[in-house]
């Protein structure tokens, strides 16, 4: 009835956005694994707009950098910081992000899913809302960045007055980073590894589920390895299906 009414107003195209739509970080934490829950959840968005849902944009990024921020962004909120064991489950677990796209293209058939790197996006919120509307956004003019996880000081602080010994120890002595890096370098590896194979199966058209969009002006303040051109998912599926059909 709210979409009807909303159509009726004159609005062509809404876009709704919430971080916590396929899934919490406190969920990802618990269960250590990358939102196990995105099929359920949205499904029941999909329900809920009733086959008016004509695209999903979902944010993906490098496995070690996304864990480390959530376990951080934990610690800030109250949790408990990771013991070895913990962090070695993250590291050793093997859902990606192609697990987390293949259940959300299960829960929205007939949709379109466009994945965007955050690395190609991060400080350019312009682009990526004109990536999400195919239509020119205004200009990003502010530097307020919003949920940003605690650095490797700002973590100390909060430690200590809590007085969690424990969790101090646990940071380590980094002393000249900025960012906590809770994995080591062997995890690190297997982490990156593990988002390089995303990016390839994103690339090779993602059988068919997901387009990956690229920022193509480039502006983004972080970098991912080029693995070759971008803009290939489901169009390009469809088209070469097409094309074999008259041969």
């Amino acid at each position: 009835m709210q979409m009807a009414r909303t159509a009726q107003s004159g609005v062509r195209k809404l876009l709704v956005s919430d971080e916590n739509m396929i899934g919490t970080v406190r969920h990802n934490l618990r269960k250590r694994a990358l939102y196990p829950a995105i099929g359920e959840r949205m499904a029941h968005f999909a329900q809920a707009f009733d086959g008016r849902l004509k695209r999903v944009v979902l944010n993906i990024r490098s496995h070690d950098l996304f864990w480390a921020s959530s376990i951080a962004y934990g610690v800030a909120r109250g949790h408990r910081v990771l013991s070895p064991k913990g962090i070695e489950n993250i590291a050793n677990v093997k859902r990606t992000w192609r697990d987390v796209i293949t259940d959300l293209a299960c829960a929205v058939p007939d949709t379109e899913i466009r994945v965007l790197p955050f690395e190609r996006y991060q400080g350019n919120p312009d682009q990526m809302l004109a990536k999400c509307l195919d239509q020119a956004a205004p200009i990003n003019t502010g530097d307020e960045w919003l949920n940003r996880a605690p650095n490797l000081s700002a973590l100390r602080t909060i430690l200590a007055e809590r007085g969690d010994i424990e969790g101090l120890c646990a940071l380590g002595s980094q002393e000249r980073a900025q960012r906590w890096i809770p994995f080591d370098q062997t995890q690190n590896a297997q982490l990156r590894e593990a988002y390089a194979d995303d990016m390839h199966w994103l690339i090779s058209g993602a059988d068919g589920l997901a387009i990956l969009t690229e920022d193509t002006d480039h502006s983004g303040t972080g970098n991912i390895p080029q693995f070759g051109p971008f803009e290939r998912g489901q169009r390009h599926d469809k088209q070469e299906r097409h094309v074999a059909g008259h041969r």
